[in-house]
């Protein structure tokens, strides 16, 4: 039986992840990662994000791996967010939904 430390459960972003709240987000998510094995990340209370929360995302990922673990875009990602990763040329496509999202980023 698994430990329920480390059984899924979701992330949510705050409502602003842009530069100002980079390092506090890298902390947060890197404290999440002690403790789960499969994280869900939720951007649908997102109103603002930046390159920075996408180098944050894209580096998280890249982590998740190097551990073993496995990790996952979820629910409604809006407009800001979108935008960001098309603006960035993350992806020819930014669908609403997450874990259609995860499909359209180049390299992720």
């Amino acid at each position: 039986m698994q430990d329920k430390q480390s059984q899924e459960k979701i992330f949510f972003f705050d409502s602003f992840c842009t530069i100002e709240q980079a390092q506090d987000l890298k902390v947060k998510l890197m404290d999440y990662l002690e403790v789960h094995e499969r994280i869900c990340c939720d951007c649908s209370r997102i109103k603002r994000a930046d390159l920075s929360f996408i180098q944050i995302l894209y580096a998280f990922k890249r982590e998740c791996k190097k551990r073993g673990k496995e990790f996952h875009l979820t629910g409604f990602v809006p407009p800001s967010v979108r935008e960001a990763f098309s603006l960035g040329g993350f992806c020819n496509a930014a669908p609403e939904n997450g874990e259609e999202l995860e499909h359209f980023l180049y390299d992720f």
